[in-house]
């Protein structure tokens, strides 16, 4: 009678084609890249920084910040230029022309600042925008070494931003931009301008009256070079104890700075 049980076979006795007995390539096979937790999450993280800068690209190109086919900007400067050239022509209101006129300014660009301020100036702004295109006459003004019409514009510019703010916080509502953001922002720089110019023709009273309006707005409490200055002023008036407040805080921020520290001595009458 055949023998008919069952004989149990093994790998080793599978042979391959060389004869040898086939051997499993691995014991286990290889767990899926999506099934690791930290490996997913870094290539998610690459992919995520890959589109961004994909749609940054995309989006400086619709807005003109970066032309297809043109020379890349040869300097930093040149490239902030036309990103703000960029942002005029996308968002065309009175805080991208401050941006490029401002930005032409300090790259030395007196005409074309002055053209960009022409443009500006032919657009339809409410009070508030008309400042902020004002500020750049002052600004053209002082950079040009024409201080004293700087610093009547300058004071214009605070003026008329007081009193839009003053006018806009007394009617109240949900809605209203003085009670939600507080004074703009032009108020202060303006007031930091033209300290900076009376710096320049030794008036330390005014220095001192419009570093303190500079530094009671909230950007500017923790400025250590207006607090530098501001204490550099106190000194020269002779009211050490102010001067020596303003180092000690000047310090807190920028700690070791060497003006703030020959300063303090100085105010300590070492």
């Amino acid at each position: 009678m055949p023998d008919t049980s069952v004989v149990e076979i093994t790998e080793e006795d599978i042979s391959t084609d060389s004869g040898g007995p086939r051997k499993r390539a691995s014991a286990r096979r290889p767990r899926s890249l999506w099934h690791d937790p930290v490996a997913t999450t870094l290539v998610l993280a690459i992919a995520l920084v890959v589109i961004g800068a994909l749609l940054t690209a995309v989006f400086a190109v619709l807005n003109g910040s970066i032309s297809l086919g043109a020379a890349p900007p040869a300097t930093f400067s040149a490239a902030m230029v036309q990103q703000a050239q960029g942002s005029v022509k996308t968002d065309n209101d009175a805080a991208s022309f401050q941006k490029l006129i401002t930005t032409q300014v300090d790259n030395g660009d007196i005409p074309g600042a002055l053209v960009s301020l022409q443009n500006a100036k032919r657009q339809k702004f409410d009070l508030t925008q008309t400042q902020m295109i004002d500020f750049c006459q002052a600004y053209i003004d002082q950079s040009s070494g024409q201080t004293d019409a700087a610093v009547k514009l300058y004071q214009q510019v605070m003026t008329n931003l007081m009193k839009a703010y003053e006018t806009e916080k007394a009617k109240g509502g949900d809605t209203n931009w003085a009670l939600a953001y507080g004074v703009p922002n032009n108020y202060y720089i303006s007031a930091s301008q033209l300290a900076y110019i009376f710096q320049s023709g030794k008036d330390y009273n005014n220095v001192v009256k419009y570093l303190t309006l500079y530094l009671s707005n909230t950007s500017g409490a923790t400025d250590a070079s207006a607090l530098i200055d501001r204490g550099n002023a106190y000194l020269l008036l002779g009211q050490k104890n102010k001067a020596k407040q303003d180092f000690q805080n000047a310090l807190k921020y920028i700690p070791d700075d060497a003006d703030a520290t020959a300063g303090l001595k100085k105010a300590e009458g070492k």
